[in-house]
C-alpha cells in the first residue's frame, strides 16, 4: 500500500519535471544576429545605419540638422561569390 501511494506521487512529479525542463529547453535565447539596413541617418559626423528605406531615414530626419545616405558597407560589399569552381 505505502509503494502504491509513492508512485501515485512520483510519476505526475518526474512527468511534470520533464515538461518543465522540455519548456525552458524551449525558451532559450537564440545567437543574435546583425542586420546591415540599406539607410543611414547622418547627423554631427555620425551616422546611423538603422533604416530599411530612404523614406524612413527622411521622415526621421526632417526637423533635424542631418542628411540620409545609402549606407557605405553595402554600397561597397563583395558581390556572392559564385557556386561553380572554375577550372584552370
Amino acid at each position: 500500500m505505502f509503494r502504491i501511494q509513492i508512485s501515485r506521487i512520483a510519476l505526475p512529479l518526474v512527468v511534470a519535471a520533464a515538461s518543465g525542463a522540455a519548456l525552458l529547453g524551449s525558451l532559450a535565447p537564440r545567437p543574435a544576429h546583425a542586420e546591415e539596413y540599406a539607410w543611414c541617418l547622418v547627423q554631427d559626423d555620425v551616422n546611423r545605419c538603422d533604416f530599411t528605406t530612404a523614406a524612413q531615414c527622411a521622415a526621421t530626419s526632417s526637423g533635424l540638422s542631418a542628411s540620409c545616405m545609402e549606407n557605405p558597407r553595402l554600397r561597397f560589399q563583395a558581390p556572392p561569390r559564385s557556386s561553380f569552381a572554375r577550372s584552370r
